[in-house]
């Protein structure tokens, strides 16, 4: 009998709603305008941040949620991008450093430190009861979920590492089409190392899916400087004026500028 992980939507209540105002550029610094700069501007959509004990119900409380007067979905088949970083299943726990110190007198410089308890030690739990099965199952009952939220037009990035990279590619194509695979990314951490036994790990892996083929991607080009295009395109043309560079021609070359 297979076991399914039941994801009952709850109610969600507002805490906070933050507006983020324009950022615009002065002299080499990145300022934020006040809301009462920006207040004749268009509107921005605030952050949204959800807390919750398990993003399974997080998730399908997205699903679920419509607009109060339209009664549409407000986020089921909408959403653009999303990035997840899962636990690896490297079957440990994580800690982390939680002491505070807390000053009983200012004068006499007296502070005692509050030592945290086991469960605010604890980070969190990458452990799994079955293993790889358990692992899977825990994340495939999220990314069915996630599907239903992406856009036609969205893509999904999920991080992982060597530990279950293999199984959750095996994983995506079920849930969001071997076609729809963009690309496996490969982010390098660290460079080769003596220290290890055996070839040693220097990298995590980015999967990156779209939600159908028609996924969108846009791309991002920025001017080079002059001093770049000077020491990199030192060449010119003495027809056209254009600058080059001398490249070995087994690699791609770059058009002139």
């Amino acid at each position: 009998m297979e076991r399914k992980e039941l994801a009952p939507s709850v109610p969600t209540q507002v805490v906070e709603i933050v507006r983020p105002g324009r950022a615009v550029e002065r002299r080499d610094e990145l300022d934020l305008t006040s809301r009462a700069a920006a207040r004749d501007e268009l509107v921005r959509p605030e952050n949204r941040l959800i807390w919750t004990n398990d993003n399974l119900v997080a998730l399908q409380t997205l699903l679920d949620e419509r607009d109060p007067k339209t009664k549409d979905y407000r986020y089921r088949g909408k959403v653009d991008l999303v990035y997840i970083d899962p636990p690896f299943m490297v079957n440990a726990d994580f800690r982390s450093e939680n002491s505070i110190d807390i000053e009983l007198d200012q004068k006499a410089h007296v502070e005692a430190r509050k030592e945290p308890s086991l469960v605010e030690i604890i980070a969190y739990k990458d452990t799994w009861r079955q293993g790889l099965d358990s692992f899977l199952a825990m994340l495939r009952a999220r990314l069915v979920l996630l599907k239903q939220l992406l856009a036609p037009t969205g893509s999904i990035y999920i991080h992982l590492d060597w530990h279950a990279v293999h199984y959750v590619k095996v994983l995506m194509d079920e849930v969001f089409g071997y076609e729809n695979l963009q690309a496996e990314i490969i982010w390098k951490r660290t460079s080769a190392r003596s220290d290890t036994e055996g070839v040693a790990t220097v990298h995590d892996t980015l999967l990156a899916y779209g939600s159908t083929r028609s996924w969108y991607w846009h791309h991002v080009y920025l001017p080079y400087s002059s001093e770049y295009i000077e020491s990199h395109y030192s060449h010119i043309d003495e027809k056209s004026g254009k600058r080059y560079r001398l490249a070995i021609f087994a690699v791609p070359i770059p058009d002139p500028i």
